[in-house]
């Protein structure tokens, strides 16, 4: 009689791999897939965040380009303090009323306002955005009826608008070098003047942007199961509101 022999059944414990935003670049699909198990977004929304804040910074260290012309102090007018001064009274225009120092606009103080003011705008559009543009994707999701939920939908637009913020820096670092105000250099605006009513259109087609429509397209078939001529059409919809944000901030400027 054969001794028993004693079996053993090892099953493999295999654990789903994150989706990580540092190679999210080089595999988009993959770590779109990855989104569908299990994924943490705080790392990435750090990372872009980190990002968008170096392009900010750059223009104000090397001291010229970036979103703003700066408002230079007006030239002094002399006059009234050389007739006064030449007649050994020692009294300037100023101290008559004329020109009170008070009243006079202090252009490095409004520079800095509208500087740090446009700065906490854009990092709160590429905080918020991203969750903002997820409850839109998760209602076109449920209207579909497709299997995803809210937070698989966030962590797919974060994912996407790390393109946006290399954009953001590239654009920053392109108008401190060339010494240029908010002038799109990766669109075909380059080639007309920024002045023209073509501008603001072609300033749309750029290439970031683009990129980033597509990836949402792709995102919204791997993550959410959607059908591609919809997921086209979203992410259509999402240039066409980055043509009206570029239209209307060419207006306000």
């Amino acid at each position: 009689m054969e001794p028993l022999k004693e079996t053993r059944f090892e099953e493999e414990i295999t654990f789903p791999e994150k989706a990580n935003i540092l190679t999210f670049l080089i595999s988009p699909v993959k770590q779109f897939v990855r989104m569908r198990e299990e994924v943490a977004v705080s790392g990435a929304v750090l990372l872009i965040l980190g990002i968008v804040l170096l392009g900010l910074i750059f223009p104000a260290f090397i001291g010229q380009g970036g979103l703003f012309e700066p408002k230079e102090a007006p030239a002094e007018d002399n006059l009234g303090m050389d007739m006064y001064s030449m007649g050994g009274m020692g009294m300037g225009f100023d101290e008559f009323g004329g020109q009170g120092g008070a009243d006079k606009a202090n252009p490095e103080a409004e520079n800095l306002l509208l500087g740090l003011g446009l700065g906490v705008l854009i990092l709160a559009a590429f905080a918020g955005g991203p969750a903002l543009l997820s409850l839109l994707f998760l209602l076109v999701a449920k209207i579909g009826e497709r299997p995803v939920t809210y937070y698989q939908l966030y962590a797919m637009t974060v994912f996407s608008t790390l393109v946006l913020a290399v954009g953001f820096f590239h654009f920053m670092i392109m108008n401190t070098v060339n010494a240029t105000y908010s002038y799109v250099y990766a669109a075909p605006s380059v080639f007309v003047d920024a002045d023209s009513n073509w501008y603001s259109l072609l300033a749309t087609l750029n290439v970031f942007a683009i990129v980033f429509a597509v990836l949402i397209a792709i995102g919204l078939v791997k993550v959410a199961h959607m059908r591609k001529i919809v997921a086209i059409l979203v992410a259509f919809g999402c240039l066409v509101g980055y043509f009206l944000v570029n239209h209307l901030g060419g207006a306000l400027v």
